[in-house]
């Protein structure tokens, strides 16, 4: 029995993990106590993670025949997927990655892009801008010692290790105002004083003077939602006459670094570019977790074709005409950039099953066959 470090992969903050490797298959986590963000601590979904390289695992190309999805060879796929590329003006092919895909791996989806002259590619990030570096972003260790603490969304519960920062700060006496659109939540519970409101951005642009009242010394605006890009500038707005820092805890494991690589997307803007095209390539999307909306899917289904490449299978992955494996983070040497922009090394802690292809190998064949 082995156990490697990693980093967990459910989302932004960069917590460390331990992975126990039994016979070339996860088994479980093991607190990572030396790991400097987390010391040990990891919430449900850190600790079920390792489940995500076994779950939905499939290691054999589908494609849709009589509009179900069966089993087909890697030569087979590759080709029908470069075929149909051929087919189409670079105009009417998009591409779309996601926070989920490592730095590696979004290079090489760029370097793919340009290479065949795709223009119509991003990273779905829903609504977060591209991370402005001269922006004051706070660490981690600030908001255990922030005199005030203000948060948008329900962090407490879908955060937990900055929510256990958050608690560390509350008793040492720091007042914690919190926003949302729920009646009561996780951290509403825990705040000095919490405000329901319909819109993030109604209610940026009436920001309350009980809340700006509060801000004084070393005060953090930590928020994970956002309706628009637009009100990541209000928040800086909100910070920057009021010398606060932020802190934006992004959605997805990378989705910090893949912005580094591709453009951020919203949900108009990427509601534009499907609209544009024909032809989707998406990476690590799967819509029951981050594509599952009326709109995007009302879009989806003018597509001609819908090419995914995943490292796990679900029955909302039905829509796809085509999909090709690809290995999971715990498959592969790679890295992370978390949401204050530390870049987070993982080696390889199991190998690839066969049949299973790493992305520059997928994009590398189709190339080949391209025109």
């Amino acid at each position: 029995m082995l156990m490697k470090h990693s980093i967990c992969p459910s989302c932004s903050v960069g917590c460390g993990i331990n992975l126990i490797n039994h016979n070339e298959k996860i088994v479980g986590t093991y607190p990572y106590k030396g790991h400097h963000i987390n010391e040990g601590k990891n919430c449900l979904r850190g600790r079920d993670s390792y489940k995500l390289i076994e779950e939905n695992n499939f290691s054999i190309p589908l494609k849709k025949k009589q509009n179900k999805l069966i089993e087909s060879d890697w030569n087979t796929v590759i080709n029908s997927i470069s075929e149909i590329i051929n087919s189409y003006s670079k105009d009417k092919i998009g591409i779309l990655s996601s926070g989920k895909s490592t730095n590696e791996e979004n290079e090489v989806i760029k370097n793919f892009a340009e290479d065949n002259g795709i223009e119509k590619i991003g990273v779905y990030t829903h609504n977060f801008p591209k991370i402005d570096e001269e922006i004051m972003i706070s660490d981690y260790d600030e908001v255990n010692n922030a005199s005030f603490v203000f948060i948008i969304g329900n962090v407490l519960l879908e955060n937990p290790l900055i929510g256990r920062r958050i608690v560390i700060a509350s008793d040492k006496g720091t007042k914690i105002f919190s926003a949302d659109y729920t009646d009561k939540s996780i951290t509403s519970m825990n705040s000095d004083n919490y405000f329901k409101f319909s819109s993030i951005s109604e209610f940026l642009s009436k920001f309350p003077k009980e809340i700006e009242d509060k801000f004084h010394g070393n005060s953090v605006i930590i928020f994970n939602k956002l309706e628009a890009k637009e009100n990541y500038k209000e928040i800086i707005d909100i910070a920057n006459r009021n010398n606060a820092k932020i802190l934006p805890i992004l959605p997805e494991a990378n989705s910090y670094g893949s912005m580094n690589y591709l453009t951020s997307l919203d949900k108009n803007e990427l509601l534009s570019m499907i609209s544009s095209i024909k032809v989707l390539i998406i990476i690590k999307n799967d819509p029951e977790d981050n594509l599952l909306d009326d709109e995007i899917n009302l879009e989806l289904n003018n597509l001609d074709y819908m090419i995914s490449l995943n490292d796990s299978f679900k029955e909302s992955m039905e829509i796809f005409d085509y999909i090709i494996p690809i290995p999971s983070w715990a498959e592969k040497n790679g890295s992370f950039t978390n949401t204050i922009g530390e870049l987070q090394n993982f080696e390889k802690i199991i190998d690839m099953n066969k049949g299973v292809f790493p992305i520059e190998k997928v994009f590398d064949e189709i190339s080949k066959n391209l025109d």
